[in-house]
């Protein structure tokens, strides 16, 4: 598989920091939200999809408050030169670049520039020179960091919307044509598609004449792939409904032949995304080895999630509803420092030094006088897990179909029934 891959060279990385001016909330995923916002700051130029490439980093967050940052990265494609000069002066003028204040828009005159880093030396800067290029070399030696591995896992970062093989989807339609579940999957179908996506990108060059697919190299989908499909939808600008749904979880794969195996693709398709609506910021990946390492120097949030769940309201609210439905209680009840003890909780998972308790048995009466064991966590470790529960539940529960009714707030089975 040989595609004049340089005409896409040099790529360069943008990682932006906005703070929000209003309190705003999102749905789970926030590409279709977040891009149509760039294409507009960049002037709405007919070639923005083959050219920018967005990291929606934050996705799965749900309400940011007036101060609370938000971070996503850009790829910009050999010839997005002029678009990101343009873009970066929009995104210093902003809230004002921004279009009118229309609430119906997640990203408006709500958001000002934080910071402007480089996507690849993460460096601040303050106009397109400082950008570091990220040219044939720099593909070349990330590919020797993978030369040698046998076996390697697809991490997949937003939903991804890869076709099946033209004789499975002949008479199917709308969103059953995609893979949606491991069984739709063949590491063959993978490999072409990520062909398609690249040679998709080099048919747009004026000076590229890539070459039509030939047979893929010999990959195995193993068994420890674990995926499943998430129906999402998007509203456009005239209030109409559109599915636009995808695959999530980890592809994990086998190489057949190491020494024959060409790394270019994958590599480059960590920063362009592959399947369909990948100009939406679908089809992320990030390559990591069996033991989860990698070399893909991707961007973090601004904040960890659980910068949300570590507020007072928050943990005051998880405090009233465990001692409201408890029906155990141990010494952690009536400390009054507990909510203290509960950041600094939050403060150790943050930097990974957290370590659970162990569970405390407990005897309860039944009502017909007989008695019940049970283990259950420490009374500060069960606020803790409902603090989280009260952040994670509302971008969750955006996900389940309209008739999934099992452990969901305000449902039951009295409600299905």
């Amino acid at each position: 598989m040989h595609l004049p891959i340089n005409t896409l060279l040099p790529l360069y990385g943008l990682t932006i920091t906005l703070r929000f001016n209003q309190k705003t909330q999102l749905k789970c995923f926030h590409q279709t939200s977040l891009v149509p916002f760039i294409r507009y700051l960049a002037g709405s130029p007919e070639n923005f999809d083959s050219l920018i490439k967005i990291d929606a980093l934050e996705s799965g967050r749900h309400e940011y408050l007036i101060g609370d940052c938000y971070r996503f990265s850009l790829y910009g494609l050999n010839g997005s030169q002029a678009l990101l000069i343009k873009l970066i002066t929009a995104l210093q003028q902003l809230p004002f670049s921004a279009i009118h204040d229309d609430k119906n828009m997640p990203f408006r005159r709500n958001v000002e520039l934080e910071a402007l880093h480089d996507g690849f030396s993460h460096q601040p800067i303050k106009s397109f020179q400082q950008l570091t290029p990220y040219n044939l070399q720099d593909l070349q030696q990330e590919c020797h960091y993978w030369q040698t591995t046998p076996s390697f896992v697809m991490q997949l970062l937003s939903p991804s919307r890869l076709l099946k093989d033209k004789q499975q989807r002949q008479s199917l339609k709308g969103e059953a044509r995609y893979c949606q579940q491991k069984t739709d999957l063949t590491a063959e179908l993978i490999s072409n598609r990520l062909y398609d996506s690249i040679h998709a990108l080099l048919a747009k060059q004026a000076d590229a004449n890539p070459p039509a697919r030939s047979q893929p190299q010999s990959l195995t989908l193993d068994d420890a792939s674990h995926l499943f499909w998430l129906n999402i939808h998007y509203t456009d600008k005239d209030s109409k409904n559109h599915a636009m749904g995808g695959m999530m979880g980890e592809i994990t794969i086998t190489i057949n032949d190491v020494q024959l195996f060409d790394w270019t693709l994958w590599v480059l398709g960590q920063y362009t995304g592959f399947g369909q609506r990948s100009a939406f910021g679908f089809g992320r990946y990030r390559l990591q080895t069996l033991d989860r390492t990698a070399n893909f120097n991707r961007s973090t949030p601004a904040n960890s999630l659980l910068t949300s769940v570590n507020t007072t309201t928050n943990l005051n609210t998880a405090l009233e509803h465990i001692q409201n439905n408890s029906q155990v209680t141990d010494n952690d009840y009536d400390d009054e420092g507990l909510i203290e003890r509960c950041q600094n909780d939050l403060n150790k998972c943050l930097d990974n030094r957290f370590t659970p308790p162990a569970l405390q048995g407990f005897i309860i009466d039944n009502p017909d006088n007989s008695t019940r064991a049970l283990a259950v966590p420490p009374f500060r470790d069960r606020v803790l897990q409902r603090a989280v529960a009260q952040v994670i539940q509302p971008i969750v529960d955006m996900l389940h179909y309209q008739h999934s009714y099992g452990y969901r707030a305000g449902r039951s089975r009295l409600n299905a029934c």
